[in-house]
């Protein structure tokens, strides 16, 4: 009887840190709105 390996290719990970290290300030940072053109989308920019 042959055996066959398989692999799982949803790329199972482990999570290590939930969010990214907050910033001290945006002084000097560009913020930008990416949009997809979803009904309405237009309403989140300023």
């Amino acid at each position: 009887m042959e055996v066959l390996e398989v692999f799982d290719p949803s790329g199972l990970t482990e999570v290590t840190e939930l969010h990214a290290p907050r910033l001290e300030t945006l002084e000097g940072k560009r913020i930008g709105l990416l949009s997809d053109d979803m009904w309405q989308a237009h309403r989140t920019s300023l």
